[in-house]
């Protein structure tokens, strides 16, 4: 760590310099690693105002306005999923989170005791934005979500979901027709797949992930090594899909041939 000061515009560059080429094009069409979107028009522009804003999130008095957009997209997820007017709905960092949010949730619902859970509750009540945010929302990124709701709507959230799973069934069959295994039916947006065994599974994902036309990665099913894609990008055409297709093919012919 120097000892002094630096200057803000030679610390920018040299993150620029340094950190941009070891970032990850994930906001491209083309990305299905793990389960990470591509961000809409509307909440990059949100982002952008947050950070300049620089709110601490944890209460009313030190942030009025996550406060009260938190409310709004309380009110607009309970109405989009359909759920009782009574629900109460905390943002949560990601899907890990989420997870024990759901545990605590329901051990409370049935008494059960989960020692994992600590003695977090999630409480089925009204709640008075003007006292306090959850804890949990801190880091939530509840401008993004607010703009996102806000510029899809009803029917741009139904056909954003919508698309996703058409896109994913359809990767799945092309996928199939290249020689590849389907080993999940794909209710959404996931799909496992594998070669005729986990050497030369191994082998593609590798060559694929090396190719530079799209980037996935792997992960365990019943024991088994396989590839997993998650088509989480508003982005991702039916032309990514084939391209990346043929991306597959490829690499496994090269893994045969080797």
């Amino acid at each position: 760590l120097p000892e002094s000061p630096g200057d803000p515009k030679e610390i920018i560059e040299l993150l620029h310099t340094y950190g941009s080429p070891a970032s990850v094009a994930q906001t491209g069409g083309r990305y299905f690693g793990f389960v990470n979107g591509g961000i809409t028009p509307a909440a990059l522009g949100a982002k952008w105002l947050a950070a300049a804003w620089d709110q601490n999130a944890a209460m009313y008095a030190s942030s009025p306005i996550a406060s009260k957009l938190e409310e709004v997209c309380e009110a607009w997820i309970v109405t989009l999923l359909g759920l009782p007017e009574t629900t109460a709905v905390g943002y949560v960092s990601g899907s890990s989170i989420a997870t024990l949010c759901g545990l605590a949730a329901g051990r409370e619902a049935l008494a059960s005791a989960l020692e994992i859970t600590g003695s977090y509750i999630v409480q089925s009540a009204h709640r008075d934005g003007m006292h306090y945010t959850p804890e949990m929302s801190r880091r939530a990124r509840i401008v993004e979500l607010w703009a996102t709701l806000k510029s899809l709507r009803k029917t741009g959230v139904a056909e954003l979901v919508e698309d996703l799973q058409q896109k994913a069934v359809h990767f799945a069959a092309e996928l199939s027709k290249a020689g590849f295994s389907i080993l999940n039916e794909v209710c959404f947006n996931q799909v496992l797949l594998a070669a005729e065994n986990e050497k030369l599974t191994a082998a593609v994902l590798q060559k694929v992930q090396r190719s530079g036309e799209l980037w996935c990665g792997g992960s365990q099913w019943q024991g088994q090594l396989v590839i997993r894609l998650s088509v989480c990008s508003f982005q991702t055409t039916h032309a990514d899909i084939d391209r990346c297709v043929m991306a597959f093919a490829n690499a496994r012919e090269e893994a045969l041939k080797a």
